[in-house]
C-alpha cells in the first residue's frame, strides 16, 4: 500500500496511533481537559463525572482526573502539573486551603481555559460558577428558627475559603 505524500498519516489499518504528547508538544495544547478535585470529595462529585466526560467526548477532548490533597502546596503541584501536561481547559473545584493566586495566574498565563467550580478566588479574571452559600445558610437556618429551635450547631467549613466565610455569615445573621 501507497504511503502517499510524507505529510499524510498513515492508514489505520497499518497499526497507525498519533503520538499525543508529541501533537501537544507541536501545537502548544493537547486534547485534555482537566477536573481538580480534592481526593476526599471524589465520591461526592461523581455524578458529575459522567456529564462532564459525555460533553469533553462529543467535543474532542478527554478528561484527566487531577485529586489534590486539602492543602495548598499540593493544589500548587496539580495546577503546575497542569501546565506541564498542556491541558487545553481545567475545572477546578478549589480546596477548603486554596494554592496561592499566583498558582491559579500562572495556569491562565499558560493558556489554559479555566472554569472554578464552586469557589471564589478573588482577582482571577476566569469563569467561577459559585452558588449563595449565604443566603442557602441564612435560609436554613431561619427555618430551623421557624420551627422553634433555639440550640442549633454549625459544622462549619473551613473559614479559609470564601464558600466557608459567606456561609458562617449567613448562619450568623440568622440568628
Amino acid at each position: 500500500a501507497s504511503l502517499g505524500c510524507l505529510s499524510e498519516s498513515p492508514p489505520a489499518e497499518m497499526g497507525y496511533r498519533p503520538n499525543q504528547l508529541a501533537r501537544a508538544l507541536v501545537l502548544g495544547r493537547s486534547k485534555l481537559v482537566g477536573v481538580v478535585v480534592a481526593s476526599r470529595y471524589i465520591q461526592a462529585f461523581q455524578v458529575v463525572f459522567d456529564p462532564i466526560h459525555s460533553s469533553l467526548d462529543e467535543a474532542g477532548y478527554l478528561m484527566a482526573l487531577y485529586a489534590t490533597a486539602d492543602s495548598p502546596e499540593s493544589e500548587s503541584r496539580t495546577l503546575e502539573q497542569m501546565i506541564t501536561d498542556r491541558v487545553a481547559g481545567a475545572i477546578i473545584h478549589p480546596s477548603h486551603h486554596n494554592a496561592p493566586p499566583e498558582a491559579y495566574q500562572a495556569l491562565v498565563d499558560s493558556g489554559t481555559k479555566v472554569v472554578i467550580a464552586n469557589g471564589y478566588l478573588e482577582g482571577l479574571r476566569v469563569t467561577q460558577i459559585l452558588s449563595d452559600n449565604y443566603q442557602s445558610f441564612r435560609a436554613s437556618t431561619q427555618y430551623l428558627i421557624s420551627l422553634g429551635h433555639r440550640r442549633i450547631a454549625y459544622l462549619a467549613s473551613p473559614q479559609t475559603s470564601h464558600v466557608g466565610r459567606e456561609r458562617v455569615r449567613g448562619f450568623q445573621d440568622a440568628l
